[in-house]
């Protein structure tokens, strides 16, 4: 207030008009750019998890189109303002090199458009989230599908039926009328079990690779062509009206084939050169790293399916433990000798990679730059060692008379006194 004049606080008037101005920004693209759009997901993602990763992902590109408001909205504000007689001209100018100005106009811009984006992802979440339920039968029937993703994402449904619903849980332990059979109990446990055996025997065959077949000590060969002649070649004939043929050839002799003209001398020296230039430069500290495979790459392509063995472990225990109070007929107990074994051999097997990893048989890594396919490792050792001790607490002394083979009997009762790491 001057003299009895009221004189417009321009600052105030940039961040009402920087509202209002992305706020009909949004409001025409909601209305005619298709900005009412809701993406629904493929996948089913919990709501915590879907909002979390939909606004991470979205703060870059709001940022973005706020800077692109920000530079029409900033210079027509300071041309209308002048124009309009708001601010005289060397007003203007500092207005627009003001820095606590800009900040100010682009807290506005992006607050608002910030807003209407987290409104849309909830919306989003809203609308898709919780999905209708699959009954038991069709998850099963996907977790024993042939398609990765399918079988993933029913063991996924899968786990948190198991945990979460107690009608599944019954209908798991029931018996089949007419025969009393316990159909859902043995097709999920051929399906949960099938994953972990996978994964134990792909490692295995890793760990302990198996020998190469040893050539057959009666094979004769050929000593032109190294290859396998018939039984009675050589063998003196007994009959006397009989003479001896050659042996049947079913391949045709190599000296016969046209040989490939020998490369030129300088193809040879170039080959060679270049092979030792790649040799030298895999040697180097930085670019051997770079171009070098990584010695752990096999165990690592296996431990990229441990999501669906951690599934797979945590919808055992959580239905053996359930087992106790809830399966009146006794039909998960009779296999919980087999369940016990598959788990602890998993986990054995994925500790002898820990420990190669240690020994230096591994490319090292950081834990900070181990990427999401190595952490997996370590997630599925928790998830078998959280699985063997949710059995173990619920069952108590019991779990000790269990038949199980002697190295596993004594990490069973190792997890029973909490001896177990």
């Amino acid at each position: 207030m001057k003299e009895g004049n009221t004189q417009l606080n321009p600052v105030l008037m940039c961040v009402v008009f920087a509202g209002f101005f992305s706020g009909l920004q949004e409001g025409v693209s909601y209305h005619f750019e298709n900005g009412n759009y809701l993406q629904i997901p493929i996948i089913n993602i919990d709501k915590y998890s879907q909002v979390k990763h939909n606004i991470q992902n979205q703060m870059f590109p709001t940022f973005m189109d706020t800077l692109r408001s920000f530079r029409y909205f900033y210079i027509g504000f300071s041309i209308c303002s002048w124009l309009g007689g708001f601010m005289a001209v060397n007003e203007a100018y500092h207005f627009m090199l003001s820095i606590s100005m800009v900040a100010v106009t682009l807290i506005s811009i992006f607050y608002v458009k910030l807003v209407m984006s987290c409104i849309r992802i909830c919306m989003r979440a809203h609308t898709t989230v919780p999905l209708p339920s699959l009954s038991l039968e069709n998850m099963l029937e996907g977790a024993a599908s042939s398609s990765s993703l399918l079988s993933l994402l029913s063991l996924q449904s899968l786990a948190e039926a198991t945990v979460e619903s107690g009608d599944i849980r019954r209908e798991i332990f029931s018996l089949s009328i007419p025969g009393g059979h316990p159909h859902m109990w043995n097709k999920l446990q051929s399906v949960t079990l099938q994953t972990l055996q996978t994964m134990n025997g792909d490692l295995g065959k890793l760990l302990s690779p198996p020998p190469p077949p040893e050539p057959k000590e009666d094979e004769v060969k050929n000593p032109l062509t190294s290859t396998p002649l018939h039984p009675n070649f050589g063998r003196r004939v007994v009959s006397p009206n009989m003479r001896m043929l050659a042996p049947a050839r079913t391949d045709k002799s190599e000296d016969n084939l046209p040989k490939a003209p020998a490369p030129p001398k300088w193809v040879e020296s170039l080959n060679a050169q270049w092979t030792n230039f790649v040799t030298s430069l895999s040697k180097r500290p930085i670019i051997g790293w770079m171009i070098n495979e990584p010695q752990d790459l096999p165990y690592r392509e296996i431990f990229t399916a441990s999501q669906g063995a951690i599934y797979a472990a945590e919808i055992l225990s959580y239905v053996v433990r359930a087992s106790i109070e809830e399966d009146g007929y006794g039909v998960v107990q009779k296999d919980l000798p087999a369940i016990l074994t598959v788990l602890l051999k998993l986990e054995e097997s994925v500790d002898r990679c820990r420990v190669l990893q240690a020994a230096g048989n591994y490319h090292h890594r950081k834990r900070s730059a181990e990427p999401a396919d190595v952490q997996l490792k370590q997630e599925l050792k928790c998830a078998l060692k959280s699985a063997v001790y949710r059995i173990t607490i619920a069952f108590k002394e019991h779990i000790l008379v269990v038949p199980l083979e002697a190295d596993l009997a004594k990490k069973i009762s190792n997890c029973h006194n909490f001896l177990e790491a």
